[in-house]
């Protein structure tokens, strides 16, 4: 039983921080041995709760951590709060939005509403998507610290694959979710961490991501964050709209009817 709850009090505390930590902060906040530390932390990330970062020797909340995670705000609490207000913004903008969360370095579509006589695009609920390729993914990346996206892309494949290291490129279907890719990863605009680096810089100054044809050609979107009490990033809400019948004018107040209901539904998670 002490080991089952010292286990549960490092994945919440490894919850609770904005990037790896050491193994020594983890004993000293705890008040657990470093040895029964390190005998936990091993033990974790043999079942993926928990990855290891060597050359930062430090410890961060793994993929199995994160699916449950997943799990739990795909229903309850953020898509039940987000339904009813994705819905109004559609309404009102006439433009299809969506609903996603991060899932490792992919983002996965939890809520998709269609306006009325607009095409059918590919974030059905379930999707997963390459996150730097997406206004959604960005949107979300940029509230990330920058050690921690940098962990996340430190190398150069990280940039054409996803969560598992499966190709974009490549179709894959089961049980839980689909996946499909980008546009083409040859046209990618987002392909070092320098330059990625760059465009969340760029969104944490503006207030949204926005993307141009990256996902489907023709089709650009805009996106905001929404972020817990411990600004941490639990989803983005994001509109697509075509781009070659949208005046400056209409642009602006996408974003800004976006920019609107995603504040809403951030208070209400507080």
């Amino acid at each position: 039983m002490p080991a089952a709850q010292h286990v549960l009090e490092i994945l919440l505390m490894l919850s609770r921080q904005r990037g790896p930590v050491s193994a020594q902060l983890v004993s000293d906040q705890l008040h657990i041995p470093r040895s029964t530390v390190y005998h936990l932390l091993n033990t974790a990330i043999a079942q993926g709760f928990v990855i290891h970062y060597p050359e930062e020797k430090k410890y961060g909340l793994g993929p199995s951590a994160v699916e449950l995670s997943h799990s739990y705000v795909r229903y309850e609490p953020v898509s039940r709060l987000a339904s009813p207000l994705l819905a109004k913004l559609v309404d009102e903008t006439r433009a299809n939005g969506h609903l996603s969360t991060l899932y490792g370095r992919n983002v996965v579509y939890l809520l998709n509403e269609r306006a009325e006589g607009r095409p059918v695009l590919v974030n059905h609920v379930g999707v997963r998507l390459l996150a730097h390729a997406t206004a959604s993914g960005r949107a979300m990346l940029a509230q990330l610290p920058e050690d921690q996206v940098a962990a996340m892309y430190s190398l150069k494949s990280a940039f054409t694959t996803g969560e598992h290291g499966q190709s974009e490129g490549e179709h894959k279907l089961d049980d839980e979710s689909l996946e499909f890719p980008v546009r083409n990863i040859d046209l990618l605009r987002i392909t070092t961490l320098q330059k990625l680096q760059e465009e969340l810089g760029e969104i944490r100054q503006r207030g949204y991501a926005s993307e141009h044809s990256e996902v489907t050609e023709g089709f650009s979107s805009v996106s905001v964050a929404i972020c817990d009490r411990n600004a941490w990033p639990v989803a983005a809400m994001t509109l697509t709209y075509i781009p070659a019948k949208t005046t400056p004018e209409q642009h602006d107040k996408l974003v800004t009817a976006l920019r609107r209901y995603a504040n809403i539904l951030e208070k209400r998670l507080m």
